[in-house]
């Protein structure tokens, strides 16, 4: 069935090209109206992609030195946690709260780079052992491309965006407070 792989095409690519503009800080100040439009088109594209790639995972036969247990179950819980980071960034946006819609729609186009990070790396072991990486330790690998992309996206979005913690009271305040004056 081409279908699900044309509609994982389609959707991957609006995903991550209008994904990519939308962290742009400059359009979302200078153009809201379209930073709106887009991430309608975004977080459907999304859905659309991680959706796809689910059924896909589901239903497709792969041999098992394209797809053991690992890689299958990393693609199944990975596609819906993609889904809810979309769906929980747009319920973010609609209460207002900026920092957590920022935070989890990169979550969310962390996981969807993951087939980047995983062309990468393959190409790398490729080059390095003159051999394509097969089996488990391919699962491994595509798995490990998941990870790296999640890590910095959380290392990002906690030195980032993270809102920083002000102190309660000025220092003077603080030694007054100490002293009892």
């Amino acid at each position: 069935m081409p279908l699900p792989i044309v509609l994982h095409i389609l959707g991957s690519f609006l995903y991550c090209l209008l994904g990519a503009i939308q962290f742009l800080p400059r359009i979302r100040r200078k153009y809201p109206a379209a930073h709106r439009i887009f991430g309608r088109i975004v977080a459907t594209a999304g859905c659309l992609s991680a959706g796809s790639g689910l059924w896909m995972t589901h239903f497709y036969s792969f041999p098992i030195s394209l797809q053991g247990n690992l890689l299958y179950w990393a693609r199944i819980t990975l596609g819906f946690l993609m889904i809810f980071f979309i769906v929980w960034s747009i319920l973010a946006i609609r209460s207002r709260n900026t920092s957590r819609h920022s935070a989890f729609m990169l979550r969310a186009y962390a996981i969807a780079q993951g087939a980047s990070t995983q062309t990468f790396i393959g190409i790398g072991w490729l080059i390095f052992f003159g051999t394509e990486a097969t089996g488990p330790l391919r699962d491994a690998i595509m798995v490990f491309a998941w990870v790296v992309n999640l890590l910095i996206a959380e290392v990002f979005i906690w030195t980032m965006l993270t809102p920083k913690q002000r102190s309660a009271a000025p220092a003077s305040d603080e030694k007054s407070a100490r002293t009892g004056q």
